[in-house]
């Protein structure tokens, strides 16, 4: 059932990428790497797009990204 708890997020992320019109070749900026912001990443790359730069920040940690 592991599996089963990345369904909503992973939901959440297409919509995200459909909404966003993301296109093969296009870049994008993910802000937040917690489970919706991968799956976003994951459904982004899957729809075509050439860089992603995603943003995230712990709690008592400095902030922190990269592009992929």
């Amino acid at each position: 059932m592991d599996e089963g708890a990345l369904i909503e997020p992973w939901v959440v992320g297409v919509y995200a990428v459909e909404r966003g019109g993301i296109t093969p070749g296009q870049r994008c900026m993910i802000v937040g790497a917690g489970a919706i912001g991968v799956m976003v990443y994951l459904a982004a790359r899957l729809a075509g797009a050439s860089s992603i730069c995603i943003v995230g920040k712990s709690f008592g940690q400095p902030a922190a990204g990269g592009c992929l």
